[in-house]
């Protein structure tokens, strides 16, 4: 059973807890959790932490070791029409409601009692879980509660902090669990945790919820929203995209190169705007806006230091974003952030070390260490298609001779079959081309497929030159994983395979077990939007 969320912890603002909530995000990211709810006592508790507590949330991040803080209340029932310890200036500054009973904020009364309690406090609609739900102190009509929490989409509460009553975990199997499982409601496993090395301990709770549904990630807390732009020579690509690292808005403008700065920042704004349009959210509820753009660029500043293919120079693209958009803006090479987004949603999600190598007109490298990425002390790291392997070689666009990049791109991939055609006027290459002008990556590998001997030698030739490059690359960072993108990867297997065959054999790895795996990429044209958009994760 997969656990992502602990929905029930206390930090040290409850007097009677003992962790700080980036000690608790730090274990939570230790058991594998993607999200921590911080649900410290409301103030009819006499261990309330005081009310600036919950009003002074918005400076806590919205990431804490990579796990995203749902910033919320337990709350007490004070009545039986479902009244809540809670006022105005705590309700518009939590995003979760845990709504529960305890012996100091409500006296307990009749089943009948307890049970309205429960159905009237489900209107509110921040009330995601009836906590404490197993507590013989305030018996309920199990079977009409459990179909109020269907209709309303609450959750029932197993909280573990009570697996040391063998009466709670025998009510909790007998009783609960299967009057849930038969009125279709969502049951969440908590720790309740007051101290930190119980966060996320849900050893004890998955025999008991075996074969049962669990449901975290749909739940009503506010979904963050950021901004991944994609910022090409021909087009403006803008998406919307939520906690789960999906793009739920898109538009698409055309750069139209050249033009000044300022103008190309007005069509990013408007690219913004028809974005979030779609996606059926304001401007004003996105928390950040990042960019992947062609060149070299300081994330901290915003500053694009140099871009031929826009006419960018010590271009302050952040700042006139900022003035337009008014949120915090974040500049990066668009390699990186592509590969960054791979790491987040993609083919290498799980994987810290990871490096993609995107095969395009050129080749493109990102580089992730440690889940951040790397780009040197100057931001020019990872241009590892200008990494030479063959001196005085192929003259590549940079100046010099023989880079990775004049052997391994699609574009050389094209000029290589286009060179073997005019070598071989009989090769099948020339009637699945159709001309010479309508080559590309695919034609020398349709053309082998079919047993053409020029395409054949196409392939070989260059699949040992971006086996050289690759094993390079994996010589140097040996990352966990090394992902390749870009439109050949549609080769498939016939790419693939003899890619693996060729690293396995070149490579210097002393422990075959502890390998780099190859991939491919998953996001294709989207990594860099996902990747442009969580930018804001990697802010120093």
């Amino acid at each position: 059973m997969k656990f992502v969320a602990d929905m029930h912890t206390h930090t040290l603002a409850s007097d009677h807890a003992y962790s700080t909530i980036s000690e608790n995000a730090a274990s939570a990211a230790k058991a594998g959790l993607s999200y921590l709810g911080m649900t410290d006592h409301c103030i009819n508790m006499e261990d309330s932490p005081h009310i600036w507590h919950f009003c002074n949330m918005g400076v806590i991040p919205h990431f804490l070791s990579g796990v995203r803080i749902i910033k919320g209340v337990e709350a007490d029932l004070t009545g039986y029409n479902g009244e809540l310890d809670i006022n105005d200036d705590i309700y518009y500054n939590v995003e979760w409601i845990n709504a529960s009973m305890h012996n100091p904020c409500i006296i307990p009364g009749t089943a009948e009692q307890h049970t309205n309690a429960y159905i009237k406090v489900m209107d509110n609609p921040k009330v995601c879980v009836l906590g404490h739900t197993e507590s013989a102190d305030y018996p309920y009509d199990y079977d009409a509660v459990t179909k109020a929490c269907k209709e309303k989409n609450v959750a029932m509460e197993f909280n573990v902090s009570r697996f040391r009553s063998q009466t709670s975990v025998q009510r909790l199997h007998d009783i609960i669990l299967p009057t849930c499982a038969k009125n279709g409601c969502y049951v969440i496993v908590d720790s309740d945790a007051h101290f930190c090395d119980k966060i996320g301990a849900f050893k004890k709770a998955e025999a008991l919820l075996k074969g049962s549904e669990m449901c975290i990630r749909d739940r009503k807390y506010n979904i963050m929203y950021n901004i991944g732009i994609d910022l090409g020579g021909t087009n403006i690509k803008v998406g919307v995209v939520n906690d789960d690292f999906k793009i739920v808005g898109k538009s698409n403008i055309k750069t139209d190169l050249p033009r000044p700065a300022e103008e190309i920042a007005d069509s990013i704004a408007k690219g913004v705007e028809l974005a979030c349009k779609e996606a059926g959210i304001d401007v004003k509820d996105i928390n950040s806006i990042g960019i992947g753009t062609p060149g070299v660029a300081d994330r901290n500043t915003g500053v694009v230091l140099y871009s031929c293919n826009l006419g960018f120079n010590n271009t302050d693209l952040g700042g006139l974003l900022k003035h337009r958009l008014g949120t915090d803006i974040y500049v990066e090479n668009d390699a990186n952030v592509a590969a960054y987004g791979e790491v987040l949603g993609g083919a290498a999600k799980g994987y810290k070390d990871v490096v993609v190598i995107t095969l395009g007109t050129g080749v493109g490298g990102g580089i992730i260490i440690g889940g951040k990425i790397y780009t040197g002390f100057n931001f020019c790291g990872a241009e590892l298609g200008h990494v030479v392997i063959e001196y005085n070689g192929r003259q590549c666009n940079c100046g010099r001779k023989g880079c990775f990049e004049a052997y391994s791109s699609a574009t050389a991939l094209i000029t290589a079959t286009k060179k073997a055609m005019e070598e071989d006027k009989d090769s099948a290459m020339w009637n699945i081309a159709g001309s010479i002008d309508k080559v590309d990556g695919k034609t020398a590998f349709d053309a082998m497929r079919a047993g053409d001997k020029s395409g054949k030698a196409v392939v070989d030739e260059y699949l040992n030159y971006l086996g050289c490059g690759l094993t390079n690359v994996v010589n140097t960072f040996q990352p966990e994983m090394l992902l390749i993108g870009g439109g050949i990867c549609k080769e498939g297997d016939y790419l693939t395979k003899p890619l693996e065959e060729y690293i396995k054999r070149e490579s210097y790895c002393i422990n075959p077990e502890r390998s780099t795996v190859l991939g491919i990429c998953k996001l294709g044209n989207d990594a860099g939007i996902v990747g442009a958009a969580n930018l804001y994760r990697l802010k120093d």
